[in-house]
């Protein structure tokens, strides 16, 4: 993939990514120190060529091995080469910003739409949220207009520290059931005060990653949901790394 920007009339290299350390964090929580250096090597690797086949990363790693578990941030393209779908999708917006840019410079109203412009972009990166596992990197929302923007429904809070408008809870209870989005507000409730975590949005933290615990509970026929929930704060509620970079998940 190209990944080649047109600036300033040059075609250039682009030098950077978004990173979203947030996602980062959550998404590199159970890996080893080895395996996250190895890991942000391969992705600033695949920032410049894209696609990487399976050799090339075990030499990026050198001392690490290449291990399952930083294989799963990566899926493999019809040519078996590999590539980080979040840092794809991340790479392709700032693209697309860039080239908006500069059609807005040869545009009559310069200002007037670099402004907009700018705006929409920030927008979409402030509201970013993961695709794939959440729904990282979320499922994005129509950029509103500058003008006549609707205000933002106020978020409640359930538990301690878990926030969520009457809307995502209305929907959280449509397809759980009362009693199971109770048990999913309360798993996301423990581990974020057992760890400190703060999420972007913790509607789709649950969509991420509560409701696939509560179906595992449910599949052990409910005999390990109270310690779960005792243990909860020592860390036994654990969100799925995912295959997502974290430059966000």
């Amino acid at each position: 993939m190209d990944y080649d920007i047109l600036l300033y009339g040059d075609i250039v290299k682009d030098p950077a990514f978004l990173f979203y350390y947030q996602d980062f964090l959550v998404g590199t929580e159970f890996m080893s120190t080895g395996e996250v250096g190895a890991y942000v090597r391969i992705l600033c690797h695949l920032a410049d060529k894209g696609s990487l086949t399976k050799e090339h990363m075990i030499n990026i790693c050198r001392d690490q091995v290449l291990t399952q578990t930083l294989m799963e941030k990566f899926e493999q393209g019809p040519d078996g080469r590999y590539f980080n779908p979040r840092l794809r999708d991340e790479i392709e917006k700032r693209r697309k910003y860039v080239e908006s840019r500069k059609n807005n410079r040869l545009s009559g109203n310069h200002m007037k739409n670099i402004c907009e412009s700018h705006d929409s972009h920030m927008e979409n990166e402030n509201e970013n949220e993961n695709k794939g596992d959440v729904g990282g990197v979320g499922e994005e929302g129509e950029v509103e207009k500058s003008k006549g923007k609707k205000p933002k429904e106020p978020k409640h809070r359930h538990g301690d520290t878990v926030m969520l408008t009457n809307t995502e809870h209305a929907k959280l209870v449509e397809m759980l059931g009362e009693a199971r989005a109770g048990r999913a507000i309360k798993i996301l409730d423990d581990y974020k005060v057992a760890h400190g975590r703060k999420y972007a949005s913790d509607y789709r933290a649950i969509l991420n990653w509560v409701v696939e615990r509560i179906e595992q509970e449910e599949k052990r026929g409910g005999s390990q949901r109270s310690g779960v929930s005792s243990n909860a704060t020592s860390g036994a509620v654990r969100p799925p790394a995912g295959k997502y970079a974290g430059v966000g998940d």
